[in-house]
């Protein structure tokens, strides 16, 4: 009887610790996961944002269209302003290239006609 129990305890044992050994596994999974689904989520957020900034992100519905897209996706505060704020960077980097190849367009032209006239 004695070695049975000895048994029984043992046995119970390596249930238990089979059993954390399981909720360790699913916790890694869970966290890994976890982990996946955010970077899924700030990749298309990223994507959305850029799609939207192509439309125009000083527009107030654009804004907001951000914004929910934002709160839909569980995206943090800090990622929504750096996004918003990488987004306008670019808006505004690509107005000034844009200024420059007009400058540069016009500038050609003025030339061209000029030597054209001579």
């Amino acid at each position: 009887m004695e070695v049975l129990s000895k048994v029984q305890v043992f046995a119970d044992k390596v249930i238990f610790a089979q059993s954390k050994y399981l909720e360790v596994w699913m916790t890694i999974a869970d966290l890994e996961a976890s982990e996946e689904l955010k970077r899924l989520q700030s990749a298309a957020f990223e994507k959305i944002v850029n799609a939207v900034t192509a439309q125009g992100i000083d527009s107030q519905k654009n804004k907001n269209i951000i914004f929910c897209v934002a709160k839909l996706l569980h995206i943090s505060e800090d990622e929504y302003a750096a996004q918003t704020q990488r987004a306008s960077q670019d808006m505004h980097l690509n107005e000034i290239a844009s200024f420059g190849l007009r400058d540069s367009y016009s500038s050609h032209a003025h030339h061209g006609s000029k030597h054209k006239a001579k």
